[in-house]
């Protein structure tokens, strides 16, 4: 798969965005904006939505609200991107051994903890 442009990834028929294989084949080249293509049911599941983030940390952002709250799969993007914990759900940023594991995993973490 070679890497596309988001206005082509517009054009993609729906029902390739269905499609869970095709999904993350895409995600993975194109830096996780492809997530927000993704058919909505899928941006809900959880299993889908780790194996995205394990590809391309940057695909939380597209990750559907609640999975969002998840600490695996937000542990998962930390450990590639820090800058991804400005979309970790608020209710994480109260927990104290999920921000002490987010920093133990990328040290760089320590710049969104104020």
């Amino acid at each position: 798969m070679i890497k596309v442009s988001e206005s082509n990834l517009v054009n993609i028929d729906a029902e390739l965005w269905k499609d869970p294989k095709f999904c993350l084949e895409v995600v993975k080249v194109n830096d996780g904006k492809a997530l927000k293509y993704v058919n909505a049911t899928l941006r809900k599941d959880l299993k889908f939505c780790l194996a995205a983030v394990r590809q391309n940390g940057r695909a939380l952002k597209y990750v559907n609200a609640n999975l969002r709250k998840n600490r695996e799969i937000c542990l998962v993007a930390i450990q590639q991107n820090c800058n991804v914990l400005q979309y970790v759900d608020s209710s994480l940023w109260k927990d104290s051994a999920f921000i002490y594991k987010a920093i133990e995993l990328n040290a760089s973490a320590l710049k969104y903890v104020y």
